[in-house]
């Protein structure tokens, strides 16, 4: 394939290097599993990379350096944040984040750290991060830990297992640290929200 000869192509390109560039780069949401983002050539997108050729190119015995990294972080950041929603590449990388979501509900009884989510949806942690909650409106940390106190509700109505019992089932260690998540859910105690329950199914 190639270009048209009345519309060729405009190829932009940056190469860096550094100690600390991998880093940098997976922060901005690359990664080996997503290497490439598919975004619009906007007026903002190319000021900023033709911005960032000018202080490359005229600066004088290093003494811009500064500014240079500073634009480059800018420009990767805002690549990051324009992504077209609609190309194959996002919408494939949007389905293997949610993938995850099977992953999260058949691990209710332990916690899942962001770096096994991210790695199970083949991304970096921050790009998993921010994917997800622009799906699900919630932060992952947070949807799965809802998910065991649902699961914590439905034991605590449908079962006679002790409160403790139930955190321990559900990988909270610390019972009191469960009854204070609870309540932040629920609105109530596990206690309280059991015999409301009960209360309830007599009516």
């Amino acid at each position: 394939y190639g270009a048209f000869k009345r519309m060729p192509w405009s190829i932009y390109w940056v190469h860096m290097d550094g100690q600390r560039i991998a880093d940098r780069i997976r922060a901005h949401g690359f990664s080996p599993a997503a290497p490439a983002f598919h975004v619009e050539a906007t007026a903002a997108m190319i000021h900023a990379f033709e911005l960032l050729m000018e202080l490359a190119q005229d600066a004088p015995s290093g003494r811009s350096d500064l500014a240079i990294c500073t634009q480059l972080a800018a420009y990767l950041g805002l690549m990051a944040s324009r992504q077209d929603p609609y190309h194959p590449q996002t919408r494939h990388t949007e389905a293997r984040v949610l993938n995850t979501l099977d992953l999260m509900a058949s691990s209710l009884s332990r916690s899942l750290s962001l770096r096994e989510l991210a790695a199970a949806a083949g991304v970096s942690v921050p790009h998993f991060c921010a994917v997800f909650k622009r799906k699900t409106g919630r932060s992952p940390v947070r949807y799965h830990i809802d998910l065991r106190l649902k699961r914590a509700a439905h034991l605590l109505r449908n079962s006679a297992m002790p409160v403790q019992s139930i955190a321990e089932q559900l990988g909270f260690e610390n019972p009191f640290y469960f009854s204070r998540l609870f309540k932040k859910y629920a609105g109530q105690s596990p206690a309280q929200f059991r015999r409301c329950g009960h209360q309830s199914n007599r009516s």
